[in-house]
């Protein structure tokens, strides 16, 4: 794939003929900024991407790496299979390991080329002739300075370079956009699920829909839901399921591309489509555990240890589920459950104790409101991860058509 105004033959350039070798060290800690890489966001503060500093105290022997300098780190993993190259953009300087690589461009490329260019997986097959798989040491690949530098590439020629770059960088500016929309609507919806619901002993919430002014009434959510034990003892399914925090309730296979249960289902509950599940293993992101409808199919096998249910009349059950996404519900987990009656990473939180929960409920007509109004802003971040998903398969397609 190729703008139609150049027609000439790329040429092959070593490394070393288009980079010059940085080895900077940040001696008089002109930086106390060490650096990390982000598949998402490049190079990175530490502090920023870990909320702590991961360095040697001695950050004078780091290399003192400047804004839109370039470095290697050897590491390898799945997501790098061969390590990453990225150019330092967020920040003014940072400090960096000495097992890094470091370089800046010259003249002869563009720097916004040489990104775009690393972010493809075309210079693997140079990194795969200098560093084999029985090579490899304690994680990193064992690649010396000069082979390095002594790689191939293939480059255009600069006005090319430049079309190239200004083009991705459009379709990464579009990317940008998508997700920083996403990310203010994520914050809209926690922001609603914060002011839609009763704080504290409130009797009503702070953002409330006009024509409803009765009070909420606090409800057992054994008044509101019926309990369901039902074993999936004929093997009806055999779809063992698992909690994401994006997904819900999602097949082990989908979501491990294996199953990790016990290889005996017919012990598991069968739960159905539009039934919940509360598991009471507890992590950061769910500290009292984790309550989830089942949306993504039409019955599948869950471990006893979870506390199944079903609501009643009461309650509009496209309700419960957003209010469950809220953290409401967690002050009467914390009243059953106090920390250390913790066992194994499970909350050890009787069944009965469970269902004398009390929970603030409004009207039925309320309630359907809220859903209704909630689950609006959920179908627009949805909308919104499809096309992330499609510009991102869209930018995958460019990398490899774009470059040789």
């Amino acid at each position: 794939m190729r703008f139609e105004e150049f027609t000439d033959e790329w040429e092959i350039k070593s490394l070393k003929s288009i980079t010059d070798r940085l080895t900077r060290k940040n001696k008089n800690l002109e930086t106390n900024n060490p650096l990390t890489i982000s598949a998402q966001q490049g190079l990175i503060s530490q502090t920023d991407f870990f909320n702590k500093v991961i360095a040697s105290d001695n950050l004078k022997d780091y290399y003192l790496l400047k804004k839109g300098e370039f470095a290697y780190n050897k590491s390898y993993s799945n997501e790098y299979p061969y390590g990453a190259i990225k150019r330092l953009d967020l920040y003014n300087e940072g400090a960096i390991s000495t097992l890094y690589i470091c370089f800046t461009v010259n003249d002869y490329v563009d720097s916004d080329f040489l990104t775009i260019y690393f972010e493809s997986d075309k210079w693997y097959k140079e990194i795969y002739k200098i560093a084999v798989e029985g090579a490899r040491n304690h994680g990193l690949l064992n690649i010396g300075v000069n082979d390095f530098f002594n790689t191939k590439h293939n480059i255009p020629s600069l006005d090319e370079q430049k079309k190239i770059s200004s083009f991705l960088m459009a379709v990464d500016k579009k990317l940008k956009l998508l997700n920083d929309k996403k990310t203010n609507f994520l914050k809209f919806k926690k922001y609603l699920l914060q002011n839609m619901f009763p704080q504290n002993d409130e009797k009503t919430p702070k953002l409330r829909f006009e024509e409803f002014t009765e009070e909420w009434e606090i409800k057992s959510l054994k008044s509101i839901t019926d309990r369901l034990t039902r074993k999936n003892k004929n093997l009806e399914t055999n779809n063992p399921l698992t909690i994401s925090a994006q997904q819900g309730l999602i097949s082990q296979t989908d979501f491990f591309n294996k199953v990790i249960a016990s290889d005996n289902l017919k012990d598991y509950y069968l739960l159905k489509k539009g039934e919940f599940a509360y598991n009471k293993s507890y992590s950061n992101e769910y500290p009292y555990g984790a309550i989830k409808r089942l949306d993504l199919y039409n019955e599948g096998a869950i471990s006893t240890l979870y506390i199944c249910f079903t609501v009643n009349d009461y309650v509009d059950s496209d309700f419960l589920t957003i209010y469950f996404e809220s953290d409401k519900w967690y002050k009467e987990i914390y009243k059953i459950a106090v920390e250390g009656a913790r066992n194994h990473g499970l909350l050890n939180i009787g069944v009965n104790d469970f269902f004398n929960t009390k929970h603030n409920i409004p009207s039925l007509d309320e309630q359907k409101k809220i859903s209704s109004f909630l689950m609006a802003v959920d179908k627009k971040i949805d909308l919104l991860d499809q096309e992330i998903e499609y510009v991102e398969e869209y930018k995958k397609g460019l990398l490899q058509k774009m470059f040789i």
